[in-house]
């Protein structure tokens, strides 16, 4: 309520109705700072929940990376392995010694053997 000039009330009560406003006044402020904190608090939680399962993504993102890492080195050294063995198996087979026939090379010495003996004899 509004004092006017023409209010009646006394000392005693215009301290108690003043005393009454600040009373209210402060327990409002009390509200407003606890849902302010409520509200902080939350937002606190949040946050500390978003960098758990940052660090959870982080961490399986790791293990992802190093088991990939693995595989590729196993299947790397495998396909490394399997063409060492190709390489040589083929510098082997292109050798001159086994691409020249060797019966018809010994066919071919045979028959100069024969002609030596023929055209001596």
């Amino acid at each position: 309520m509004k004092a006017h000039p023409t209010d009646d009330r006394g000392p005693a009560e215009l301290l108690g109705e003043a005393a009454q406003r600040v009373s209210n006044l402060m327990r409002k402020e009390v509200d407003l700072a606890r849902a302010e904190i409520d509200a902080n608090i939350t937002r606190a939680v949040a946050a500390v929940g978003a960098l758990v399962a940052a660090i959870v993504f982080a961490l399986t993102a790791l293990h992802v990376l190093a088991a990939a890492l693995v595989a590729a080195l196993t299947v790397g050294v495998g396909f490394a392995g399997i063409s060492f063995l190709l390489a040589i198996t083929g510098l082997r087979n292109l050798s001159a010694t086994s691409l020249a026939p060797p019966r018809t090379a010994e066919n071919v010495q045979a028959d100069i053997e024969m002609m030596k003996e023929t055209s001596n004899a």
